[in-house]
């Protein structure tokens, strides 16, 4: 028989239980009340619904509708569905069966941080996150394509989560990438991606990403793609593709569409020098490797006119007294990726043969900017990698990752976890800031 003191405990201990189980019921309705489903509905097909905490999701089978600008035309955007709640979406989760995201289907939801879009997601329509200011994180399946503007005036406009592009994936220009070892000095490292391009060649369509395409003439690059401008003049585009995959941070140098020294350095530590402030002209700045020069084309030599026209990389020059001979790496240099030579007078940066004038000089500050840098490990399970560590700058893409290679396998990506994770390419902003491994995945 148990005393009057045991009943006592073990009537305490049951209590306890009794609380705890209490507690854990109280947590789990509570969890069910804040992350509640507020809102849900059909529209063209797709189911979507909203929780309370934000997470917008949209499943089904097929397309997302297109969403026109005007009204009169129909369906416009505010015919969006969840058009009420764009000031309260955080997270978009868009889940497998889904194929499409449709033109300005989240345009101007500014609360939206997040998106992870499946892997049955074959395209994202035009304008359809434009102007979601806080969307930094976006998750995005191989080979989709991304229409123009998908994601204009949002911080993961240039790092996208995308992979690269089908096309490019299977072509030596991608090879040469992912065999290109970075020292970690971005000047030298610049120049080593810029190489590794030589020979690319622009095309005429999206199927044309490869760079093989030598009677292409309609300005789809890889490098345009990235920055969301295909079927443009890519010169500038390839300039800050380089920078990107060097590992320079936008922080430190911005990428541009266009050669425009302003928009490069804006509200950034490096600087531009206009011709005369460069040493060859009497200047203080001596160019060095890894410099972006911006070039006005077609002009009279006597009509200093700044409208800039073309982007180079500086490699080095040769001074040759009232001239100074500039070697470079250009993009779009007759729609190639090539090597060229520039002759240009000291006193005034206009070209000794032909017309042009070479204006301004950026200067991104590889070596005193503050960068934070941590190291990634490559672990290949069980496959043969070229290198298997490289640093990374935190602020920007991972860049050139190699590429394992297994007996009787096909390598599929690199993960955070062996088991899967968060995959990671060479396109993936660095959001981390110590040191990680990568695990190689096959099929």
């Amino acid at each position: 028989m148990p005393t009057g003191y045991e009943k006592c405990i073990q009537s305490f201990g049951n209590m306890r239980r009794i609380l705890s189980f209490l507690f854990v019921l109280g947590v789990s309705v509570l969890h069910q009340q804040i992350f509640a489903q507020t809102d849900s509905g059909n529209y063209g097909g797709i189911s979507w619904s909203l929780t309370s905490d934000g997470t917008l999701t949209l499943s089904g089978h097929g397309a997302i509708s297109d969403f026109n600008k005007w009204n009169g035309e129909s369906p416009n955007t505010g015919d969006r569905p969840w058009q009420r709640y764009r000031q309260k979406v955080k997270k978009l989760v868009v889940k497998q069966g889904v194929t499409r995201v449709g033109h300005r289907a989240l345009q101007g939801f500014s609360r939206l941080k997040s998106a992870q879009l499946a892997e049955s997601v074959k395209s994202v329509g035009q304008w359809a996150f434009q102007n979601c200011e806080q969307l930094e994180e976006v998750s995005l399946p191989k080979g989709i394509r991304l229409e123009s503007g998908a994601f204009n005036n949002t911080p993961a406009e240039e790092d996208i989560s995308a992979v690269e592009s089908d096309e490019y994936s299977k072509s030596v220009y991608f090879y040469r990438l992912c065999r290109t070892r970075l020292t970690g000095r971005m000047r030298e490292d610049m120049i080593y991606i810029a190489k590794s391009q030589i020979g690319y060649h622009e095309g005429n369509s999206e199927a044309d990403y490869g760079g093989g395409n030598t009677r292409g003439n309609g300005d789809f690059s890889e490098y345009g793609r990235y920055l969301q401008s295909s079927g443009n003049a890519w010169c500038s585009e390839f300039g800050s593709w380089c920078v990107r995959m060097s590992g320079l941070p936008k922080q430190i140098l911005k990428s541009s569409r266009g050669a425009n020294a302003a928009t490069l350095t804006e509200d950034t530590p490096s600087q531009y020098y206009r011709w005369k402030e460069v040493s060859f002209a009497g200047g203080n700045y001596t160019p060095r490797p890894g410099d972006i020069l911006l070039w006005a084309w077609d002009m009279d030599s006597h009509e200093y006119d700044e409208s800039l026209g073309h982007t180079s990389i500086f490699n080095r020059a040769v001074d040759n007294g009232n001239t100074v001979t500039i070697y470079t790496i250009d993009g779009n240099n007759g729609g190639c990726v090539s090597e060229e030579t520039y002759t240009v007078r000291k006193a005034d940066g206009v070209l000794a043969k032909g017309k042009g004038r070479l204006y301004y000089l950026v200067a991104p500050d590889y070596e005193n900017a503050s960068i934070d840098t941590h190291r990634v490990s490559f672990v290949p399970c069980g496959g043969m990698v070229e290198y298997h560590n490289k640093k990374v700058a935190t602020g920007g893409v991972y860049g050139p990752l190699p590429v394992p290679e297994k007996a009787g396998c096909k390598f599929v990506g690199w993960y955070t976890k062996p088991d899967g994770g968060k995959r990671v390419n060479i396109y993936t902003p660095v959001r981390k800031t110590t040191d990680e491994s990568l695990f190689a995945h096959y099929e």
